[in-house]
């Protein structure tokens, strides 16, 4: 599996309390799918899966709107983008 299936399974099966359809360019604010409360549990999630440390300053909308942004936040934090 992908990073972005991996981030979207987790956020369907974890934060969601009804279905709703995703996919890597759904704005999960905008489209009020994620919260400051499971965007603590999403960057969690991806601290603990991804070995990465999400600084402070990063937790901007920029990098956890969409799922493909999740992706290059995290591949640029492991050096790999």
């Amino acid at each position: 599996m992908n990073i972005i299936e991996e981030i979207k399974e987790m956020i369907v099966e974890e934060l969601l309390d009804e279905e709703v359809e995703i996919d890597e360019n759904t704005s999960l604010f905008q489209g009020q799918i994620l919260d400051s409360m499971s965007l603590t549990m999403l960057i969690a999630f991806i601290e603990d899966e991804y070995d990465v440390r999400v600084k402070p300053l990063d937790i901007v909308y920029e990098n956890f709107d969409t799922l493909a942004n999740m992706k290059t936040y995290i591949l640029r934090c492991k050096g790999e983008e």
